[in-house]
């Protein structure tokens, strides 16, 4: 059966579904105060634009706060029960933000289902290759290919072969993860056609 939306898609695509949702995960849940929705009252009467404009990429309409994080946790329930656990873990190692439980366990993840492909075989060291891939920027840069081969006592160029090894296959785990979630999210209409 196919179902056609009258409301135009919340996202323009998944990768900002995916970008949002984990960003709203961490953060707290806010309620306008009353001088607030006073204040935005009179901007409608005014004629005013809102206050807020969304970014072109996410059109949550006329929802409320708590219905946007409802959109937020439906997505991310989305990668926890209709992906495989390899895909999961890359979408959160990617999009998971820096203090989230989810992006440590995506890393680990990653890194587990790495392993077999890996000259380096101790949880130390690939645990902080794998960090050194997907960690914010500022984890990144102190989990250098130099600083993990001189911490771990290893050869740079078996670091660097094993963090491009752990890099692509997350791409292609996020690439994959991605496919699956595509069909589905259009369905409901969180997302919209690539051509829209």
């Amino acid at each position: 059966m196919n179902t056609t939306s009258v409301d135009p898609p919340i996202f323009q695509c998944i990768e900002s579904a995916l970008f949002f949702s984990y960003i709203m995960e961490g953060a707290p849940v806010l309620q306008q105060s009353p001088t607030g929705i006073v204040l935005e009252r009179l901007r409608q009467l005014a004629g005013l634009a809102p206050a807020y404009t969304e970014p072109g990429t996410i059109r949550f309409g006329q929802l409320t706060p708590l219905e946007k994080r409802a959109q937020c946790a439906i997505v991310r329930a989305a990668v926890e029960h209709h992906l495989t656990a390899p895909e999961a873990g890359a979408v959160k190692a990617r999009y998971g933000r820096n203090g989230q439980p989810c992006k440590a366990q995506g890393i680990e993840g990653v890194r587990n289902y790495c392993m077999p492909l890996l000259s380096i075989q101790g949880d130390d060291p690939t645990l902080a290759m794998a960090w050194g891939v997907f960690g914010e920027k500022k984890q990144r840069e102190f989990l250098s290919q130099r600083t993990i081969a001189n911490e771990f006592g290893l050869s740079q160029s078996t670091v660097c072969r094993d963090m491009k090894r752990i890099r692509f296959t997350g791409r292609a785990l996020l690439n994959r993860a991605i496919k699956r979630l595509q069909p589905m999210f259009e369905q409901q209409g969180l997302v919209g056609d690539k051509t829209d």
